[in-house]
């Protein structure tokens, strides 16, 4: 994964990497956004696929401001709890 998305992933704090995971953190909405479909269009074309089933939205405050992966909604969460450990 990680050669994959050379270049398209920023510098952790902002985006990380994990074994089966990733972690795409943002100042706002749209920049969350545009990460995901970068990081999508990435994936995709490489003719991988994503499981959107298990992927969460940790977020605060306005409740409207959900993210899309293609023409799916990401699951919005108070609390994230990681289950790896």
């Amino acid at each position: 994964m990680d050669a994959l998305l050379q270049g398209t992933v920023r510098e952790a704090p902002w985006d990380m990497l994990f074994a089966d995971d990733m972690a795409v953190v943002g100042e706002t909405i749209v920049e969350v956004q545009e990460e995901l479909r970068k990081i999508t269009d990435r994936i995709e074309g490489s003719g991988l696929r994503e499981n959107r089933v298990h992927g969460v939205q940790l977020g605060r405050g306005d409740a409207e401001n959900v993210l899309q992966i293609q023409d799916s909604s990401v699951k919005r969460v108070g609390e994230f709890k990681y289950l790896g450990q």
